[in-house]
């Protein structure tokens, strides 16, 4: 299953990465700053638009620790 909101974040992830790259040609360094130019400016942090209920045996199993 994917999720866009998370494609996205890892694109611009690769981007981000790509423009600290010492080994990365500048035209590729440009190509990356026009693509996070254009980019929405919202973060995605995981899975905070999904209802997931905890496992009780995993959460006992995490008290237990």
């Amino acid at each position: 299953m994917q999720n866009p909101a998370e494609d996205l974040s890892n694109a611009a992830s690769g981007h981000k990465a790509n423009l600290s790259n010492p080994h990365t040609s500048e035209a590729s360094k440009t190509q990356s700053k026009e693509v996070l130019g254009s980019m929405p400016h919202q973060p995605y942090y995981g899975m905070e638009d999904q209802n997931i209920s905890k496992n009780p045996n995993q959460v006992a199993g995490g008290l237990k620790a």
